[in-house]
């Protein structure tokens, strides 16, 4: 007998999944609101068709809608950050937004579980300030220890916050891209959001996979500091390709092309941090008065992060603009 189902339904059914099995046709009675309506879902108030008192099943489907493993799964949509993040990426933010599990729910759940196992099993303390306050400079290192501190005990707003000083980078240098042609800031904060679940799984992955190579092969890479600097290094690295591979898949350029705007996105992004961080020690200094500090310390440093920032921006917005026209003449 020919089978008559849609390819959709086929394709659920293979993977285990169900689409609503109610008839269209079908009367039903909202619980919620008393309309009467035919479909999956009340037009009057959004309640899905089949919802009724509270039972054992609600309780099981409320545990597994939190940690990611209802509808939407979270292990499905990390799966597809690792193999395909571009294209994952670019059918949420153009509105297909049932592909995904909710992006920054996943952030905060990715955080929770870094926090888990660098606070559970490998009891790991996050570092707190230890500098004394005194002159200025002191001063100014005692806050950033805490600010830093603050960052590893919050692994989901760091990574947010770091992430979020490259969304108007991203966004100037691959505004003229064959895909996701001039994205907006709102869909750039979620690209960002994206790649800060990257990086959380990156630096999880790592960490688990180096502790049990430590644990049961018994394999050490040198001294604590070397083994540190190692693994450190080797997850900028992997991060560093990673973004590379989104950005390939998401905005569409060549190799090359997709590599030397990476740098430029990278390098305005590190400015942008350089200038954050110069406000955040002029505001320090300016509390205490610092004035003179400010002016012979403070000033030169801040200008040059901008400076770097603006070069990085300005040259690849000016060669975008000039292989744009080159493109309109061909």
């Amino acid at each position: 007998m020919k089978n008559t189902r849609h390819p959709d339904e086929r394709r659920q059914h293979k993977r285990g999944l169900r689409s609503f099995a109610y008839d269209k046709n079908e009367q039903h009675h909202c619980p919620c609101c008393g309309e009467d309506y035919r479909g999956n879902y009340c037009p009057a108030c959004g309640l899905p068709t089949g919802k009724g008192p509270v039972n054992w099943h609600s309780i099981k489907e409320g545990v597994m809608d939190l940690w990611g493993l209802g509808s939407r799964s979270l292990p499905h949509t990390l799966w597809q950050l690792i193999i395909r993040p571009g294209h994952l990426i670019a059918a949420y933010i153009s509105g297909r937004r049932q592909v995904s599990f909710p992006p920054v729910k996943m952030l905060v759940i990715m955080a929770l579980l870094a926090l888990l196992i660098n606070n559970l099993i490998f009891n790991e303390n996050i570092p707190v300030a230890v500098a004394k306050v005194g002159d200025v400079e002191s001063t100014i290192n005692y806050y950033l220890d805490v600010v830093f501190g603050w960052a590893g005990s919050h692994y989901d707003w760091a990574c947010l916050v770091f992430m979020s000083l490259i969304i108007v980078p991203t966004w100037v240098v691959f505004r003229h891209a064959p895909r996701c042609t001039r994205h907006n800031l709102p869909q750039g904060f979620f690209i960002q959001v994206f790649n800060s679940v990257q990086m959380l799984i990156i630096i999880t992955t790592t960490t688990v996979v180096t502790w049990a190579i430590d644990i049961f092969f018994n394999i050490t890479l040198g001294s604590q500091e070397t083994s540190d600097n190692i693994v450190n290094s080797i997850v900028i690295v992997v991060i560093v390709i990673m973004i590379f591979r989104t950005y390939y898949q998401l905005f569409g350029y060549n190799a090359w092309g997709t590599a030397w705007r990476v740098v430029a996105v990278a390098v305005a992004g590190f400015g942008l941090l350089g200038v954050v961080i110069a406000l955040f020690k002029c505001a320090v200094a300016a509390s205490m008065g610092e004035w003179n500090y400010i002016a012979t310390h403070l000033l030169t440093n801040l200008f040059m992060r901008a400076l770097l920032t603006t070069v990085a921006l300005l040259g690849s917005s000016l060669i975008n603009r000039k292989r744009k026209k080159a493109a309109k003449r061909e």
